[in-house]
């Protein structure tokens, strides 16, 4: 087997030692469902570079199909965040992700059959312009904050492992392989931002500077589609229980000056540690946030929606 072979295959197995070690990271969280994605998109990607080589034997069209399979599950980590709040969370992996799998699969799987494995699978636009949508919702949550970068890395990524159904770059046999340098550089600074937040509530001390930081973690964890969610939640609570301040996309904001910005916040903390329950564990946002005695969902009401 040629050099650039082994140094492929040992950057796409450092990439899943990486995954691997960023288990901790989402624990006690919903976007653990997305790692164990992360994980099984890692592992595809290094099963594609391995089954490629002519010493495996494999027909062009298998070769090919589980090239494009390894693109489609670098898709599903976050169109499985789109899906990550409590309790539907679990549904969404049976009812979404696993049937995008499917339904982007499916065009290749009618040509592995067809062809008898004779041939590369090729892919007509009108058979890609569903692999392009998941992947444009795949990358827009994460955009906007410290993730972006990493979105877009993973964005791209996708779409070279993809290169070889599609006509045009499906000669291009470099493509493919720039996939896995790519992703390697986007699981990185994933866990590089992660780990930065959190180091960053290990030595905040006031109340302000550690919603601060949760909520910031949260947006890159969550992407702003979810954020934009729960400011509008919090505005609820903000003109049913006349809250002194009030939660933007930078945090906690106090409304007037007068007001003591931690005092303003503690008032808020029921319903902050309320919305955030949905995805992240109480008990864990209640240590971040050095939360003594745990409080109940029951002690915050949801106020109703505004007509």
């Amino acid at each position: 087997m040629p050099v650039i072979f082994w140094l492929l295959a040992a950057v796409a197995t450092i990439n899943c030692g990486q995954v691997l070690q960023q288990r901790t990271l989402h624990l006690g969280r919903t976007s653990l469902f997305a790692w164990y994605w992360s994980l099984t998109g890692s592992v595809g990607l290094l099963t594609a570079l391995i089954l490629a080589q002519p010493a495996v034997a494999l027909t062009p069209a298998t070769i090919s199909g589980m090239q494009y399979l390894a693109a489609i599950l670098m898709l599903t980590p976050a169109v499985c965040m789109l899906g990550a709040r409590r309790p539907g969370v679990s549904a969404w992996q049976w009812f979404v992700v696993l049937p995008m799998i499917f339904v982007l699969a499916w065009p290749a799987a009618i040509q592995i059959v067809n062809s008898n494995g004779r041939s590369p699978v090729q892919l007509s636009l009108p058979a890609l312009s569903g692999g392009i949508l998941a992947a444009i919702m795949s990358a827009a949550p994460g955009l906007g904050r410290g993730m972006t970068i990493p979105s877009l890395l993973q964005l791209t990524a996708a779409l070279l492992a993809a290169s070889p159904v599609i006509p045009l770059l499906a000669q291009t046999t470099w493509l493919f392989a720039a996939a896995i340098p790519v992703q390697l550089l986007s699981t990185i600074l994933t866990g590089n931002c992660l780990r930065h937040h959190e180091s960053q509530l290990q030595t905040a001390t006031t109340l302000q500077q550690k919603t601060t930081i949760l909520w910031l973690l949260f947006q890159d964890l969550y992407g702003m589609i979810w954020a934009q969610r729960l400011m509008q939640r919090a505005a609820e609570f903000e003109r049913s229980e006349k809250w002194k301040c009030s939660l933007t996309i930078d945090g906690f904001t106090s409304l007037s000056s007068d007001t003591e910005t931690d005092s303003a916040i503690a008032d808020a903390l029921p319903a902050f540690r309320w919305l955030l329950a949905r995805f992240l564990d109480p008990q864990w946002v209640d240590t971040q946030l050095g939360i003594s005695s745990v409080i109940r969902p029951e002690a915050c009401q949801t106020p109703q929606q505004p007509r």
